[in-house]
């Protein structure tokens, strides 16, 4: 017991110094010095290798079983002229992790190796077997579970499971060349690593270091998969059972003067990473090969470096195997952003899982075996992707899949690579979620066999996971050519995640994503300067990202380079116009964009054209090239960008319309009256037309918000007629300050402008109403609410009713109705904007009467 306590205590202690390092080692004090008595206590027994080479138990006893291919293994290695038999016999603070001959001879007697004695064994594996199997501290058991504590709180059990080692990661530096290379499964060398085919390269698979996976009691329990045990590891376990990897320890907490020993039912041999075991494992080719494509050597000087310093005789390069993520998104040698990333490096030995210390979780991922590949692309849910890249390629050939873009392949790809093997476990199989929350659909019955590797577990599966990008609207964006630039858009806003929508069971959420090609972003005028300016967009090869050029109307002279910003926010603006939600070919004319622009659309299917106010304005027809039905929506490709109203606000088309000209004059002439009631100061009327803080082309409806409305604007006949019959009267030019029946007229004349501005855009041929109310801009000050009129409207005609019962119709000859215009207002000086900053969208239409509430 006395032993027991003393160790726990100062693993505790241990723990606590170390907690900047989330390593902490259980670092005895009596390993390195005698006690304060000036002896070593009995319980410490011998050093690590005097008790190899004569094993005990606890009680003094022989210990059952010989560790002389263990004690060979120590002899012959040593380091800077240092054996290890030296190393082993003398104070310091390892933990190993060994196997007994009879796990040497079980293994002998069968092992894929094809090595049946120890002499077949390699200098370099000798090496592998004892460092792997080394940690560089001192730990108990009980111990390997926990994490430091906060603060000065003791250490929190039940929460590691996995530690780094000794091996060294310049032990071993393989050379590879040829074929051993990363290759496309039709034996094509991906081109990262085809400047090395004929020449070869020294490459490491990793540089972190190489981590022991732990399954312990009190692990397992604090995460709640003790029951998946076998399903995971392929081996049975009770209570109290201790494993490394699927090696069971069979002795545990061996103590000696210089560490802990715990012996293995067999022997353990250094286990792949996940990146390694694909490669490796004949029934995952396809998958590996298709992992491999996202990888990349790279040059390490440091490595480089140091091999040389105990290599004297080197003098090539070593390289580092790595994968593009968001980690590690550009490439080593031209700094090139990848087109396209996955979720994790699957060949990072030290992989952290969702930001948490490496040694508390890994990673996980769901392997669909070569077979199950095969059918998904010749019969299954992914030959839409064959029709696409492989058309009359025999089932028997895959090597179309050389032809899959990286942008479509990483989608399919991630969907099987999950950050935590926590959240993965066989247990939690049904909440694992997609990044809509809809189930992935991973059962129990669908894993073939399931191997843990050195940085997550792999199960190996006869089923494949398509990602909810194939049958969404994005999907037909996602496998373009000609779609990039507005695939790049959707991700870089994130609005893959919103478009993902209505893909759950019974849902009725559908999309009309309006895309236009890479030729259509050529020509994109500057609404900013509308008159002067049109935007042509690419994708830089060198940054891989979207950059526009700007040009002159005029002369189609290149002017300049716009600011990212700038194409940043235009690119939003583009893509939130570009959506509809609902169907856009149910006969109707005119439909709201998620962005609240209205479009027009003429027609259905192939040849249907659609109209944002400034394709209007110059008389463009962006035409639908080509239509895809989606399982929660339909995507249409265009030839030209749909633009809201460029170049009219509302000012201006009231200001250029001869027709609207009174009522233009008259919400000119509203401004704010001041006068003194009762000693304190009071504003009557307001304006109608005014600047803000962001300007704008011109004035802006002052009273407008990032909304869409409608402008109901009675002839000119019309309001004279008003005026002459005393409905509204004209204020003088210069009114008299404070005149209390100025006042009063000021304010109904401002009450009488609003009422013709009202909420929501209503279009002819838009969504049909019969006698709906609609919020006006006009303010009841008595009941604090907002005076409302009655719509009705079909295909060809929009009548109001207001709160007297009269009635207005719009006039729809003469071609003053249904006319789109967008006040903006923008980031920047008046000479140099650089951005919406916000914007509103109005529908004008003239109408035959005004519009009165008293």
């Amino acid at each position: 017991m006395k032993k027991t306590v003393l160790i726990r205590s100062l693993c505790y202690t241990a723990l606590l110094l170390w907690g900047l390092s989330f390593f902490a080692a259980c670092t005895d004090d009596y390993f390195d010095r005698g006690a304060d008595s000036g002896g070593k206590p009995e319980w410490l027994g011998s050093s690590i290798y005097a008790w190899l080479e004569n094993p005990t138990n606890e009680d003094g006893s022989k210990y059952g079983g010989t560790f002389s291919n263990y004690l060979r293994i120590i002899n012959s290695i040593e380091d800077a002229g240092v054996g290890y038999r030296e190393v082993l016999s003398k104070t310091g603070s390892k933990t190993l992790f060994v196997a007994d001959d009879a796990a040497f001879d079980e293994f002998f007697r069968s092992n894929a190796l094809g090595i049946t004695r120890f002499e077949d064994f390699a200098p370099a594996q000798l090496r592998a077997i004892l460092f792997s199997g080394m940690l560089d501290n001192t730990y108990l058991l009980e111990m390997l579970s926990s994490v430091p504590g906060s603060g000065s709180a003791p250490p929190v059990p039940g929460q590691a499971m996995r530690h780094p080692t000794s091996w060294n990661v310049l032990d071993t530096v393989p050379f590879e060349i040829g074929d051993a290379l990363p290759h496309s499964y039709s034996g094509v060398t991906y081109s990262n690593w085809a400047p090395y085919r004929d020449r070869g390269i020294h490459i490491l698979k990793d540089q972190s270091l190489y981590t022991l996976v732990f399954f312990l009691d009190d692990q397992m329990k604090a995460k709640g998969y003790e029951k998946d045990f076998r399903d995971i590891v392929g081996v049975d376990r009770q209570d109290g059972d201790a494993h490394v990897f699927n090696a069971k320890i069979i002795r545990q907490d061996v103590t000696c003067q210089n560490g802990y020993i715990n012996v293995l039912d067999r022997l353990l041999l250094p286990v792949d990473n996940l990146e390694e075991h694909l490669r490796k494992n004949p029934d995952t080719q396809l998958f590996s090969s298709l992992l491999e494509r996202f990888s990349v050597p790279g040059y390490s000087a440091a490595l480089t470096a140091t091999y040389r310093e105990t290599h004297p005789n080197f003098t090539d390069s070593i390289f580092v195997k790595r994968f593009y993520t968001e980690l590690t998104p550009l490439d080593p040698v031209t700094q090139r952003r990848a087109d396209a990333l996955l979720s994790y490096d699957p060949g990072m030995n030290a992989y952290s899982a969702n930001g948490a210390p490496t040694a508390m979780d890994m990673a996980a991922m769901f392997v669909p075996t070569d077979e199950a590949l095969k059918y998904y692309f010749n019969r299954g849910e992914g030959s839409f992707l064959k029709e696409r890249y492989g058309n009359g390629y025999p089932d028997n050939d895959l090597s179309w899949l050389d032809n899959m873009p990286n942008t479509v392949l990483s989608v399919l790809l991630n969907n099987h690579l999950r950050s935590s093997f926590l959240g993965s476990t066989p247990g939690r199989f049904k909440d694992m979620e997609d990044k809509m929350g809809t189930s992935i659909g991973v059962d129990k019955s669908h894993i073939q066999y399931t191997t843990v590797c050195s940085n997550g577990v792999a199960y190996i599966t006869d089923h494949v996971y398509p990602p909810s990008d194939y049958a969404s609207v994005i999907a037909p964006v996602l496998v373009n050519a000609n779609t990039q630039i507005f695939n790049k858009v959707i991700k870089n806003e994130l609005f893959d995640l919103y478009l993902l929508a209505g893909l759950e069971a019974g849902s009725n959420i559908k999309f009309s994503l309006l895309v236009p090609t890479d030729a259509a972003f050529g020509h994109y005028i500057n609404p900013m300067k509308p008159n002067d300016e049109w935007w042509r967009f690419y994708i830089n090869g060198r940054t891989n990202a979207i950059e526009a050029t700007a040009f002159g109307i005029e002369k189609n002279d290149s002017l300049r380079a716009v600011p990212s910003a700038s194409v940043s926010r235009a690119l939003f603006d583009i893509l939130d116009n570009h959506v509809v939600v609902g169907e856009i070919e149910s006969g109707k004319q005119f439909y709201q964009t998620k962005g609240g622009a209205t479009i027009k659309v003429s027609g259905t299917g192939l040849g249907m054209t659609v109209q944002g106010g400034s394709n209007i304005e110059q008389n463009e027809t962006p035409t639908v090239t080509s239509r895809y039905p989606q399982n929660n929506g339909v995507t249409y490709l265009l030839d030209k960008i749909v633009q809201p109203a460029a170049q009219r606000s509302v000012y201006q088309v009231m200001q250029t319309e001869p027709e609207f000209s009174k009522f233009f004059s008259l919400c000119s002439s509203a401004k704010p009256y001041k006068v003194t009631e009762n000693g304190k100061e009071v504003t009557y009327g307001g304006d109608v037309f005014t600047s803000f803080s962001h300007l704008g082309l011109t004035f802006n409806v002052a009273f407008f918000n990032t909304f869409n409305y409608s402008i109901y604007i009675p002839t000119n006949a019309a309001i004279n007629k008003a005026i002459a019959d005393g409905v509204i009267e004209e204020l003088p030019a210069d009114p008299v300050a404070e005149d209390a029946t100025i006042a009063r007229k000021v304010q109904k004349l401002y009450n009488f402008l609003r009422y013709h501005f009202q909420d929501n855009s209503v279009y002819i041929g838009g969504t049909p109403l019969d006698g709906v109310p609609y919020e006006t801009a006009s303010l009841n000050q008595e009941n604090g609410k907002f005076r409302t009129l009655e719509v009705k409207s079909d295909n060809t005609s929009l009548q109001l009713t207001d709160a007297k019962g009269g009635t207005a119709r719009v006039i729809t000859t003469g071609g003053k109705y249904n006319i789109m215009a967008r006040d903006c207002q923008f980031n920047g000086v008046e000479s140099n904007f650089t951005s919406i900053y916000t914007s509103s969208f109005a529908v004008i239409h003239q109408i035959d009467e005004v519009l009165t509430f008293e």
